[in-house]
């Protein structure tokens, strides 16, 4: 109904009333006593109808003065913060009241002095940010180039900054139950060895904490995709010299580590193999020696023994070096590392993740050692575990000392020997094997009736590595958000601001509208957002083969046909990896309940279940613009002045949800919706959340 209609249907009802007033008086005057009699009887009813019409008018008065001014206030208030917040180039509706109208001029005209002063604020900014962004394509020219992996994290592991190499290196796509998807935010705990990293971590914040200057910590570390990756992990510091953060350099080594093993077996195998051997040999001439007088055939016997032991021995060094010809030379991994280091990184990790009481007994400043630290650290720890599972051990005494060119780990204890296996101190044991490897040697020794010691020997070195701070600034433009340095909140989810929360923007398309029904996914697709930002180059797109035909109505929609489906992975393939993309975050959708439905009816399938936290922009623009309808996502969009673009493609779609959720943000905090537990119930609440599929 516009407001000439509205006009005429109170006219046309005033005059009614009016006239029909008149036309009862006008015919009362003018009648006989006897008719005014009877009038009179029907006065009643007269009156009964005048009152009726009276209401109706009344009513019709009542609507349309609340739908001109009312509802019209109320949108008109809804535009101007969508004008002041998110879109300043919206413009309000001049249509109305004359009262509306001269307000929407009013408001307008403030909107046009504020687009062209923004106007002039972006240009300045921009001219500003030239030379900066300039800057800043160098620093990512240098990271794609550099030969090397490269992740920066904060204290928590969160990523701030990754290059391609180091998304090479770390993502795990063919493993669905890892977190092989690098990006920013997400933790590299799930993606390195956290030990590893850990133990060099602790090393450099105790050196930070005591004023001492810091240096690279070097480590071999297993990615959860199976390579080997050689690491150097340096801190990042503030500028009052405070850790906020490290950079983890990385190489790949699973060939070199795989080469190492190999001539580290041969070792063992020609060691092993060579016992019998010159132990027969030796045997044989002692008995010559000893007995000069033996006659000549038992002589002739020892000399057989001799040769064919020696010629065996001959036999099994030349085929090792013949195998040990073909593998190539592997580079070292070890490092130069303070012994006090070692030990206090072996007590952290026994007593803090272990759980196994310890103690330094003694140690020996500035004794440096040349040592694959995390290497030596894993198999202590084995050993330590080892003693206590005896059950006669309560606690474990750790010393470091000097024994000539060599520094000696003692791992003691009071009570009686425990059953540590012979085999685990020979070269072919954990902690022989890493003895071995490290250039030294490792015995027991009971010291006394209560003291007993496994004692390892590590080689020592006199060159004291140059020490350095290393401060990162800068980054590639679109891998990296240093604002994620502030760490993250330990408050719990409802009480997280918006603005701190990590989201995955999803989309699935269909082979119908139907969940119930048997339709199916054909389509996912994902964006994540991370500090306010969208991330583009971390998405999810993901075509499915829904084993069945896509509908003529859906395929009107997001154009997928049969032929474009076939060969592609079924949804039990997807469906984890997807899981590992939105893992720790926020899903948000667009009438989000529709996608979700078709997801849980295959966790019974899949046995793949989504625990997010979800939010809804259909629920949401119902809080934010109650007044404002349809809420599709093309009326959203063009509110908010932004392009749809890829419209029913899933990541076409989830891009512009995306888009549009980033600027519900600011409205909803202008309507007191600040945190995620406040936009739930607020989405709760609205007339879309009755929606079910």
């Amino acid at each position: 109904m516009n407001q000439r209609t509205e006009r005429v249907m109170i006219m046309a009802a005033a005059a009614t009333a009016i006239g029909f007033a008149f036309g009862v008086f006008a015919l009362w005057l003018t009648t006989g006593s006897r008719r005014q009699e009877m009038l009179e009887e029907v006065d009643g009813a007269l009156v009964l109808f005048g009152g009726l019409l009276t209401m109706a008018v009344v009513t019709i008065g009542v609507a349309v003065v609340y739908r001109n001014h009312t509802v019209r206030l109320r949108r008109l208030t809804e535009e101007i913060d969508l004008i002041a917040t998110v879109n300043p180039r919206h413009r309000v509706d001049g249509n109305g009241p004359i009262e509306t109208r001269h307000v929407a001029r009013s408001v307008n005209a403030l909107a046009d002095r504020l687009w062209s002063s923004l106007a002039d604020q972006e240009a300045m900014v921009n001219s500003a940010k030239a030379a900066l962004e300039q800057e800043k394509e160098r620093l990512a020219a240098l990271m794609a180039d550099l030969p090397e992996g490269v992740v920066v994290c904060n204290l928590d592991g969160q990523i701030l900054l990754y290059n391609a190499d180091a998304q090479r290196l770390l993502t795990t796509y063919d493993d669905p139950d890892s977190s092989g998807f690098v990006g920013l935010g997400r933790s590299v705990f799930g993606m390195l060895d956290r030990n590893a990293i850990l133990n060099g971590l602790h090393r450099l914040q105790l050196h930070v904490d005591q004023g001492r200057a810091t240096h690279p910590s070097r480590f071999v570390a297993t990615t959860s995709n199976g390579r080997m990756l050689r690491v150097r992990l340096t801190p990042t510091v503030d500028t009052d010299g405070s850790m906020t953060g490290f950079v983890l350099s990385m190489e790949d080594v699973t060939e070199e580590r795989a080469t190492r093993d190999a001539k580290n077996r041969l070792l063992i195998d020609l060691l092993r193999g060579s016992r019998a051997s010159v132990a027969g040999i030796r045997a044989a001439i002692e008995m010559i020696q000893d007995y000069p007088d033996m006659d000549s055939e038992t002589v002739a016997r020892f000399k057989s023994i001799i040769q064919t032991e020696s010629e065996r021995l001959s036999y099994q060094i030349h085929e090792i070096a013949a195998e040990n010809a073909g593998l190539p030379e592997p580079s070292h991994s070890v490092d130069d590392m303070l012994g006090d280091d070692l030990l206090w990184a072996l007590q952290r990790r026994l007593n803090d993740d272990e759980g196994i009481k310890t103690s330094i007994s003694h140690t020996v400043e500035s004794l440096w050692l040349k040592v694959d630290g995390t290497g030596v650290i894993d198999s202590l720890t084995k050993v330590a575990h080892a003693l206590r599972a005896d059950g006669a051990v309560d606690q474990l005494f750790l010393t470091l000392r000097a024994e000539g060119r060599f520094a000696a780990v003692d791992l003691s204890w009071d009570g009686g020997a425990a059953a540590i296996p012979a085999v685990e101190l020979e070269v072919g044991g954990d902690l022989g094997s890493a003895a071995f490897r490290n250039g030294g040697e490792v015995w027991y020794r009971a010291e006394n009736d209560d003291r007993h010691t496994v004692c390892l020997l590590l080689p020592k070195t006199d060159a004291i590595p140059s020490l350095s701070h290393r401060v990162v600034e800068g980054g590639r433009p679109t891998y990296y958000d240093f604002n994620l340095f502030a760490g993250t909140d330990s408050t719990s989810m409802d009480d997280t601001p918006l603005r701190e929360l990590t989201f995955t923007v999803f989309d699935t398309e269909t082979t119908g509208l139907d969940p119930d029904g048997g339709d199916e996914i054909v389509s996912i697709g994902a964006v994540r957002i991370v500090g306010g930002r969208i991330l583009r180059h971390e998405t999810f797109d993901q075509l499915v083969d829904p084993k069945r035909p896509v509908s003529a109505g859906s395929f009107e929609i997001h154009g997928l046909s049969n032929d474009m489906l076939i060969g592609q992975p079924h949804l039990d393939a997807v469906l984890p990896r997807f899981r590992s993309f939105v893992a720790d975050s926020v899903m948000v959708g667009h009438n989000a309940a529709f996608d979700v439905k078709f997801l849980q009816l295959k966790e019974a399938a899949t046995g793949v279940t989504f625990g997010n936290l979800l939010l809804d922009t259909l629920l949401l623009a119902g809080v934010v613009h109650p007044n404002q309808a349809p809420h599709t996502l093309e009326s959203i969009a063009s509110l908010f002045g932004l392009e749809v673009t890829g419209r029913h493609t899933s990541l076409g779609d989830a891009l512009v949800t995306a888009e549009i959720f980033l600027r519900m943000i600011p409205l909803l905090e202008s309507h007191g919706i600040d945190t995620y537990g406040k936009a739930r119930k607020a989405s709760s609440e609205t007339v879309y959340a009755r929606l079910k599929y």
